[in-house]
């Protein structure tokens, strides 16, 4: 099973890992299910987090934030500038049904 997660995590870095592989591992490894990969940002969740109000996390690089969906606000954030946080506020609000399904689908 570590064997598992450790090769998944090795293709989340190297980008290539995406929904479908996603799709064919056993339930324990998706445990940082992709939601949306734009512009350099890969916006996802963590599947432990069920019990938490519907929110994303999106990272890009070294740099993390965390987003509410109800209301859309920045929860948290490490490493991004100002007017980058403002784009993935965007980018959130464009995505923002398809984030909530993806919750709604994973965590029902």
């Amino acid at each position: 099973m570590l064997a598992l997660i450790l090769v998944s995590a090795f293709f989340w870095r190297l980008g290539t890992f995406n929904t479908e592989m996603a799709a064919t591992m056993p339930a324990p490894v998706r445990l940082m299910p992709d939601i949306l990969r734009v512009r350099g940002f890969r916006f996802f969740f963590f599947s432990r987090e069920g019990q938490e109000p519907r929110h994303v996390h999106v990272e890009q690089a070294a740099r993390y934030a965390k987003f509410g969906l109800e209301p859309i606000e920045l929860v948290q954030s490490r490493g991004f500038r100002g007017s980058e946080l403002r784009e993935i506020h965007s980018l959130i609000a464009d995505h923002r049904a398809k984030f909530i399904i993806a919750w709604d689908e994973h965590f029902s």
